[in-house]
């Protein structure tokens, strides 16, 4: 049970990491394009 309560925060950041990386790098793309 605490395995399962270790790794579902970590989903949750990934997750967060994953789309804020994205939004980044969508944003240089627009920087750079200009």
């Amino acid at each position: 049970m605490l395995i399962k309560y270790m790794r579902w925060p970590y989903q949750l950041i990934t997750t967060l990491v994953i789309e804020l990386s994205t939004d980044i790098l969508a944003t240089l793309k627009k920087s750079l394009e200009r």
